[in-house]
């Protein structure tokens, strides 16, 4: 993925300097002493920002209700399950207070459910919950999408995201009956597939 060198010519010179030197010559190692790794450690170790939990979804839920978004908690649930690792909250003693996750695909990952409670927003820490995110992302996925709110317009550029599309955003104004499943019926449905 990420050659020491372009050719098998060009590594004879590099293991002379490294010989000269008394050094190591390595690829690929800056990624454990750069220090955007150890912050975002740091932060792991403090319990500002974990792994999401299941038990997490119902604050998920009211924090999607202050800040507007659609969410559905089965929907998470799966989220969770399949990429687990994927998928994070920042905490404040313990107590939810923003989350990020993303679904992964062949060469493509799509971010979803960005957000925090407003309380604490404007804080930096969904720079922070997304900066830990994408840094896991951008290594391993060449196209990475997201829905976005549109006055965070901004803040996604500055991580080199572009507009490329508006989608449109539609709810049940009570014409059409919802349909509402409990997990057992949710699961009941997908095995006839």
């Amino acid at each position: 993925e990420k050659p020491l060198a372009m050719t098998a010519a060009e590594i004879d010179p590099l293991i002379g300097a490294r010989d000269r030197a008394g050094k190591f010559a390595t690829e690929a190692y800056m990624i454990v002493h750069h220090p955007h790794w150890h912050l975002v450690r740091d932060w792991l170790d403090a319990g500002r920002i974990g792994r999401l939990k299941h038990a997490d979804v119902a604050e998920l839920t009211k924090i999607a209700e202050e800040t507007g978004w659609l969410l559905d908690g089965y929907h998470v649930k799966l989220i969770m399950m399949h990429s687990p690792h994927l998928c994070y909250g920042a905490y404040e003693e313990g107590v939810l207070v923003g989350a990020v996750m993303a679904i992964e695909f062949e060469t493509s990952a799509m971010i979803k459910y960005f957000m925090v409670k407003p309380t604490h927003q404007h804080q930096g820490i969904g720079r922070r919950l997304f900066t830990t995110l994408f840094g896991v992302l951008k290594e391993e996925h060449p196209s990475l999408y997201l829905h976005a709110n549109p006055q965070l317009e901004s803040f996604f550029e500055s991580f080199g995201f572009k507009r490329v599309m508006e989608v449109g955003r539609y709810l049940n104004v009570g014409k059409v009956p919802p349909f509402s499943f409990t997990n057992a019926q949710a699961k009941e449905l997908d095995s006839g597939n």
